[in-house]
């Protein structure tokens, strides 16, 4: 073969195997194309799909952060601070809890701005929004939580009416420990003493016994009517609690400073004429000496007041002067130091005073109730914060 001949075979060998590698190559590259293409399509089907649910979760998510600023501002208008409010919006439905949380709020400060002389305070606002916090059950929802509650203290406030800032949180709280009106009407019967060592509910229990229906076993037939202003008042614990602290206002009354020389003039028999004397003469005179200047006698009231703030005695030296002062008055009367002197004057005054304020003056009365108030008769100053 020539050499030309050779070199055309070559030629052509060479460029039908470039063709054939070109054609497979190509094959390759368009090899599921299709398929790629289709699946290309249901991807941008999905992404489109799962952009709009994205954009209603989104949508969602804006609107409950909206609601929650929304009531979030409501309470805060009505007085709540917004630390306490992080309870609620920290609950699995903060939404709910906020919402249920505003609706009853708003309608305790309309019923208590409804009382005569009772404003609602931010002070009582916070401790409303602290009630779950100290009484809800964990599994209860804050709605259901709030419904129970507000409905049983709405029982309590139609037996209990409240009165006060106290005794209108205690109704709450009563609510919010679903102890209904009635269960607290019995338990305070069956604790209440009524007359001597008997309460209301024993009494009801010994005359439903059928022993004591007539006793008179018919000889009578109309009984005698009970004299209903005879019979001693009842006091509910939120009353008890709230008299405690006007008896210690008493006593601090009686008690201060202020008070010394009315104390010393009951206690001590040293009028208070005669605490104000002054200069060297004898309080007895000339015609009848007593061995006392009259500025011993204010000294001496002046330092039976600073023992009472002191809570020290006298020293002797002025023991014996007092004693000299009380046998020129012809007052027989025993010497008490001047502190208890004090806390003596300070009860007895309060008591008087709290019996008159209370209207029991009615000795009769007055030691049938002393069961229910065991912090009468004795020292207890008002607290100063």
């Amino acid at each position: 073969m020539a050499l030309t001949d050779q070199l055309d075979s070559r030629v052509n060998r060479a460029g039908r195997k470039r063709e054939a590698f070109l054609t497979a190559f190509f094959n390759q590259l368009t090899t599921g194309i299709k398929e790629r293409g289709e699946e290309a399509k249901e991807e941008k089907k999905f992404q489109r799909t799962r952009a709009l649910a994205s954009k209603q979760d989104y949508d969602a998510r804006v609107q409950k952060i909206n609601t929650l600023k929304d009531l979030t501002q409501k309470l805060v208008t009505l007085g709540a601070d917004k630390n306490d409010l992080m309870f609620y919006i920290k609950d699995k439905n903060p939404v709910e809890a906020l919402q249920s949380v505003y609706t009853e709020v708003s309608g305790l400060v309309t019923k208590a701005n409804k009382l005569p002389n009772f404003d609602i305070t931010k002070s009582m606002i916070k401790d409303i929004l602290n009630v779950p916090a100290d009484f809800k059950p964990p599994e209860m929802s804050m709605k259901e939580f709030w419904e129970r509650t507000v409905n049983v203290f709405t029982e309590h406030e139609s037996n209990f009416p409240s009165e006060n800032a106290e005794s209108f949180l205690g109704n709450l709280f009563y609510g919010a420990m679903n102890i209904n009106a009635n269960a607290r009407v019995m338990k305070e019967l069956e604790s209440q003493i009524y007359t001597g060592n008997k309460s209301i509910m024993e009494i009801n229990e010994i005359a439903q016994r059928s022993a004591y229906a007539d006793p008179f076993q018919g000889r009578f037939v109309d009984r005698a009517a009970m004299d209903l202003s005879q019979a001693p008042p009842i006091y509910s614990p939120t009353d008890v609690e709230r008299f405690e602290e006007d008896y210690k206002t008493l006593v601090s009354t009686f008690f201060d400073k202020s008070a010394h020389p009315q104390i010393i003039e009951d206690k001590f028999g040293i009028s208070l004429s005669d605490q104000a004397l002054s200069g060297s003469e004898d309080i007895g005179g000339t015609t009848n000496p007593v061995g006392i200047e009259k500025s011993e006698v204010s000294q001496l009231g002046t330092r039976l007041s600073q023992a009472i703030s002191d809570g020290k005695d006298l020293r002797q030296e002025n023991k014996d002067l007092l004693k000299k002062y009380l046998a020129y008055k012809n007052d027989p009367r025993n010497y008490i130091t001047p502190l208890k002197a004090a806390q003596n004057y300070a009860v007895e005054k309060s008591v008087a005073e709290f019996q008159k304020q209370k209207g029991i003056t009615d000795p009769k009365i007055f030691d049938q109730v002393i069961p229910q108030l065991p912090f009468l008769n004795q020292f207890l100053l008002k607290s100063v914060n």
